[in-house]
């Protein structure tokens, strides 16, 4: 009996610590896609866009609408299970107070080039059709108007195109980016 009280325990331990985990994790999501939502809404009543480096290859405009920093330390720790794929991957942050929020246009048949992010990446695709080739997987994933996204800060490196016809417009938050820029160009990991 005391063997069984014993497990009993440690798994409603468990369970609660996990629903903890993923209350925290849902908040900052919930963070970013407002920081996201504000500086949007900022940026379409005319405000000046703040002074931010910023990496456009392939075509892709990044426009950074704001940048910002947690008066806490924060830190991220992100589960991602990419449609199709095992296991889930661990997406963690040690310093994500700098965040910046941007507005990405990928015109029809532009690209960014392969890249990674210095911290995590939250993404809104407004507009258009995105498609993302992850090196993880070298399988190509297309995020619809619409569609939501979590990538970055594993190192791996990513290739994002718009294979339609009319712009792709994304809103993206940037968590545990210092000062530079928000992409880095990478080598084509032969995808």
């Amino acid at each position: 009996m005391v063997i069984q009280l014993w497990r009993i325990t440690r798994g409603i331990t468990a369970a609660a610590a996990y629903a903890l985990h993923q209350r925290r994790v849902r908040a900052l999501v919930a963070v970013a896609l407002a920081i996201t939502a504000g500086a949007a809404l900022l940026s379409t009543l005319g405000g000046e866009p703040p002074r931010t480096a910023h990496a456009d290859h392939g075509g892709a405009h990044l426009e950074p609408l704001a940048r910002g920093q947690f008066g806490d330390d924060v830190s991220a720790l992100l589960m991602v299970r990419l449609e199709g794929s095992h296991p889930m991957r661990v997406i963690h942050v040690n310093e994500a107070s700098d965040a910046i929020a941007a507005k990405l246009t990928v015109p029809p048949g532009a690209s960014v080039d392969w890249h990674t992010h210095p911290g995590a990446a939250i993404a809104l695709v407004a507009q258009g059709e995105l498609t993302i080739t992850f090196a993880r997987d070298c399988q190509p994933r297309v995020y619809p108007a619409g569609s939501a996204l979590v990538h970055g800060a594993e190192g791996l490196p990513d290739l994002a195109e718009n294979r339609g016809e009319v712009d792709v417009v994304m809103y993206v938050t940037f968590l545990g980016n210092p000062p530079g820029p928000a992409t880095v160009p990478a080598d084509d990991p032969g995808c």
